[in-house]
C-alpha cells in the first residue's frame, strides 16, 4: 500500500480559494476529488492516501488536503472530504525523499515544475506529512526565501547580460568536495564529475548521486551526440564510446539507448554500461526503465534479465526505496500474464537480498550544504536568460496558435539564447517553410539534429507515433500515425503538443481525436466519435471517415461550428471512396 503526493495547480487553488471566500493556513478546503488519471497515481489502487500540495510564491509549499484511500473513477480520484486544514509544509520539504530517492529540487523556482508528475511517498515521507497536522513531528525551520526573480523582459527575444557567477554560500570543506567545487567553478565540469563519482563509490550517499545527475546534465551539453549516416554507423559509434567508458559520455549513451528498439539490444547496451565502474546514473536509468516498462512481449525476457542483473551490480542504496513501486507497476501492467507475474517478483526479491548489506555513509551538514550549493551553481550555469516557465509559456503560445509562424520565431530565438539545439532546428525549418532553399550543409545539419533529438522533443508523444510515420515541419511534429498502444506503457498522453499536427491518422486510437485541434486533415475518425467530443477543428480541410452511415453528418458538424464550412469529408465504405462537401 503506497501513498502519493500530487500538486494542485496555482489556477486550481485560486479558484478553490475564491469559492471559500479566501484560503489561508488553517482553512479546511474539504477536498474530495482529484481530477487526474496520471499513471503515477496507480499506487493508490492498493489503498494508499493522496496528499495534495500547492506551491505559493518563493517556493512556499502548503499541504491543502489528504484524500484517504481514494477510488479511481472514469476521470478522477474520489474520497470522503478531507478534514485536514491548509498547513505550511515548507519546513519539511527538504526532508522528503520520495520512493525514487531524489527528493525535491533545491534551485529556486523549480519546485512546482518538478511536482507536475505525482510522486510516490516513502513511509518516512508519510510520517513527516502527517506530523504537520497531528503534532507528532516537529518540522524543520522554514527554508529561507528565494531571492525574488527579476521581472521578465517585455521582448522575449532580447538577450540580457548574463548574471555573474555567485559566490559560495557556505564554507567549502577541504578534500573531495572542495576539489569538485573548485573544478566546477573553474569551468571544468568533467573533472568535477570524476571527483564526485569517486566519492559516491566510497560513500554511496543520495545527495552525491543527485549532484552527479545535475553536473552530468551540464557536461552532456558539450558532448557530441551519437551520429552517423546509417543505423549501423550509429550503433558502431555507440559501442565504441561505451567501450571507452568516458564518464562524460554517459548522458548521450543513455539518451541513445533505444537506437535499435529491441529488448535484447537494449539489455546488451545496459550490460555494456554496467561494465564501467559503479555509477549512480546507471541506477537512475534502470529505475526509470523499470517504471516505464518499455517491453512487454514474451520475447522481451532478455531485456528484463539484463536489467535485473545490472541493478544489483551498481549497488545503489536508493534502489531499495523503489522496489515496492516496481512490483506494483509490474502487477498492473502484466495482469493476467502468468509468465511474467511468476518471474518479475522473484527478480525484485533477489535484488532486495543482494542489496541488503548496501548502505549509504553519513555526511556532515557542511558537506551536504556544499553539495546543495554545487547543484545551485550548476542551475545557475545552465539557466537561460529566459527561465523555464517563460520558455514553457512560449511553447504553449505555439500550441494555442499552431498555424502562425510568429510564436515559433519567438520560441526559436529563446531556445537559441538558451543553447538549446531545438532553436537551431526551428530556425532552419522556418526558413525552409518560408521558401528559402537550404544549402546542402544546412540540410545535413537539419537531419542530424532531428536524428539526435527527435525522441526528446516529442516527449510523451514519442511512444505513440512510429518513427517511419512522423514528419516535422516548422520545428514541430506535423504528420503522424497514432498507434493503439505506445512503446511506453501508460495512458494516451492528453497534452496540447498534439495541436501542431496537421495530418493525423488515428484509425487505431479514435478517442485521441479531441487533441488534434490544429489538424488540417484527419484520417480514421468515425461520426459517433466526432459528435461525442464536442470539440472544434477550425483549421480542418479534409475529414477522412471510415463509414457513411449517417447522411448529413458533415452538415451537422458545420452547423454546430465544429468544422469550417469549407471542410469536406472523404467517405469510405465497401472499398469505395467518394467526396462530399
Amino acid at each position: 500500500m503506497a501513498s502519493v503526493l500530487a500538486i494542485v495547480s496555482k489556477a486550481q487553488f485560486e479558484e478553490l480559494s475564491r469559492s471559500k471566500g479566501g484560503a489561508k493556513v488553517g482553512t479546511a478546503l474539504g477536498l474530495a476529488r482529484y481530477d487526474s488519471t496520471h499513471r503515477a497515481l496507480s499506487p493508490l489502487e492498493g489503498g494508499g492516501d493522496l496528499f495534495l500540495v500547492t506551491i505559493r510564491p518563493d517556493d512556499v509549499m502548503w499541504l491543502v488536503g489528504v484524500l484517504a484511500s481514494p477510488k479511481l473513477r472514469s476521470d478522477h480520484w474520489q474520497a470522503a472530504p478531507s478534514t485536514v486544514p491548509i498547513t505550511d509544509a515548507t519546513g519539511i520539504k527538504a526532508r522528503l525523499r520520495f520512493a525514487n530517492g531524489k527528493g525535491v529540487p533545491t534551485e529556486p523556482g523549480k519546485l512546482a515544475m518538478s511536482l507536475q508528475t505525482p510522486r510516490a511517498l516513502t513511509d518516512d515521507d508519510v510520517t513527516l506529512l502527517r506530523g504537520l497536522f497531528s503534532g507528532e513531528v516537529v518540522a524543520d525551520a522554514p527554508a529561507p526565501k528565494a531571492e525574488a526573480k527579476k521581472p521578465a523582459a517585455k521582448k522575449p527575444a532580447a538577450t540580457p547580460k548574463p548574471a555573474p557567477l555567485p559566490a559560495p554560500t557556505t564554507e567549502i570543506p577541504k578534500g573531495w568536495i572542495g576539489d569538485a567545487d573548485q573544478a566546477l567553478r573553474g569551468g571544468d565540469g568533467k573533472k568535477a564529475l570524476t571527483i564526485l563519482l569517486d566519492a559516491w563509490r566510497e560513500l554511496r550517499h543520495p545527495a552525491i548521486a543527485e549532484t552527479i545527475d545535475s553536473v552530468s546534465e551540464l557536461v552532456t551539453k558539450d558532448v557530441p551526440p551519437i551520429a552517423g549516416k546509417l543505423l549501423k554507423d550509429k550503433v558502431a559509434m555507440w559501442n565504441a564510446r561505451a567501450k571507452a567508458a568516458d564518464p562524460a559520455d554517459f548522458g548521450v549513451l543513455a539518451r541513445s539507448l533505444f537506437l535499435v528498439n529491441s529488448g535484447k539490444d537494449v539489455g546488451e547496451h545496459l550490460e555494456q554500461l554496467a561494465a564501467w565502474p559503479a555509477d549512480p546514473r546507471l541506477a537512475t536509468l534502470c529505475h526509470r526503465l523499470a517504471r516505464e516498462i518499455p517491453f512487454t512481449s514474451t520475447s522481451a525476457r532478455p531485456f528484463w534479465r539484463s536489467l535485473f542483473a545490472v541493478i544489483p551490480k551498481v549497488g545503489d542504496p536508493r534502489t531499495k526505496g523503489v522496489l515496492d513501486a516496481m512490483d506494483a507497476g509490474f502487477a498492473k501492467t502484466f495482469e493476467g500474464r502468468e509468465d511474467y507475474l511468476s518471474y518479475l517478483p522473484n527478480q525484485t526479491k533477489k535484488i532486495r537480498a543482494a542489496l541488503a548489506g548496501t548502505f549509504e555513509q553519513a555526511l556532515d551538514e557542511q558537506t551536504l550544504q556544499a553539495l546543495q550549493a554545487m547543484r545551485g551553481l550548476v542551475a545557475h550555469r545552465s539557466a537561460p536568460t529566459h527561465g523555464a516557465e517563460q520558455i514553457e509559456s512560449l511553447f504553449q503560445a505555439v500550441y494555442d496558435d499552431p498555424t502562425s509562424d510568429a510564436p515559433r520565431e519567438v520560441l526559436g530565438d529563446a531556445l537559441l539564447e538558451a543553447n538549446d539545439p531545438r532553436g537551431e532546428f526551428l530556425v532552419l525549418q522556418l526558413a525552409e517553410a518560408r521558401g528559402r532553399t537550404l544549402t546542402r550543409e544546412e540540410k545535413r545539419r537539419e537531419k542530424e539534429l532531428l536524428e539526435a533529438h527527435a525522441e526528446a522533443w516529442l516527449g510523451p508523444l514519442a511512444g505513440w507515433v512510429g518513427k517511419g510515420d512522423r514528419v516535422f515541419r516548422r520545428g514541430f511534429l506535423a504528420e503522424c500515425v497514432v498507434k493503439s498502444s505506445g512503446r511506453h506503457a501508460g495512458p494516451f498522453p492528453e497534452v496540447d503538443a498534439w495541436a501542431t499536427v496537421e495530418r493525423a491518422t488515428i484509425h487505431e486510437k479514435p478517442d485521441a481525436l479531441p487533441w488534434f485541434t490544429g489538424a488540417r486533415a484527419i484520417f480514421g475518425a468515425g461520426w459517433k466519435c466526432l459528435f461525442a467530443t464536442e470539440q472544434t477543428w477550425r483549421h480542418l480541410v479534409e475529414l477522412h471517415v471510415d463509414d457513411r452511415s449517417e447522411e448529413g453528418s458533415l452538415d451537422r458538424l458545420r452547423v454546430a461550428g465544429a468544422v469550417p464550412c469549407a471542410a469536406k469529408a472523404v467517405l469510405r465504405a465497401g472499398g469505395r471512396r467518394s467526396s462530399r462537401r
